[in-house]
């Protein structure tokens, strides 16, 4: 989370588990020793009930994404336009009540969403902990300011395919080519694992 200063405009980047959740909280400015204190995002309301997952429409030849975002409507046309059929979960039940009904391609978690109120695990959780033979079908990719977009290591530390910036998935024609890319390449490191373990009898 990236918080400003007010009192000398130094951004600090707080650690997403640093934070307490659903409490204000207060730290000194590292670079002029202001106070800074933190309200915590407004709670959102869960649904009283767990309505019906979204499917998608029979026999399209498009693939299936859902995008995980508190305000969806950034990114569904970029998703669109790489011609997925896409589902927009409000809330992490109906995100997680979704990935029991459908096979989606490219799943896109954004930290936004990650930090809504919910009740049990959140849905990159349940990616982060999906048994391999299901998730390598799956391209995860989580959204957060100031990361290094397409940094493999940092995507790797956090069980995801790719990682985006805010910042460059603003950038739609780019973003949506390296994206394009990733996936592809994704796929080949796969075709080619799955080869490997066929040749050595263990698939």
């Amino acid at each position: 989370m990236e918080i400003t200063c007010s009192s000398c405009g130094k951004t600090i980047n707080v650690p997403d588990e640093k934070i307490p959740r659903d409490k204000p909280f207060s730290f000194s400015c590292p670079n002029c020793g202001s106070r800074i204190s933190v309200e915590p995002a407004a709670k959102r309301p869960q649904p009283e009930t767990q309505s019906l997952p979204e499917t998608f429409v029979p026999d399209s030849d498009r693939q299936g994404a859902m995008l995980c975002h508190a305000k969806p409507e950034k990114y569904k046309t970029l998703l669109e336009e790489m011609g997925y059929q896409v589902h927009t979960p409000e809330y992490h039940i109906e995100a997680i009540n979704n990935l029991r009904f459908n096979e989606y391609r490219l799943i896109v978690v954004t930290d936004e969403y990650e930090a809504l109120t919910h009740d049990g695990e959140s849905v990159l959780h349940i990616l982060q902990n999906m048994l391999m033979a299901t998730r390598r079908k799956i391209f995860v990719v989580y959204v957060a300011p100031g990361l290094q977009s397409f940094d493999y290591l940092e995507a790797f530390s956090l069980s995801v395919n790719a990682i985006i910036s805010v910042e460059d998935m603003g950038k739609k024609d780019s973003v949506k080519e390296r994206l394009k890319r990733a996936i592809i390449e994704n796929d080949l490191f796969f075709r080619v694992f799955k080869e490997v373990q066929s040749a050595q009898g263990k698939a």
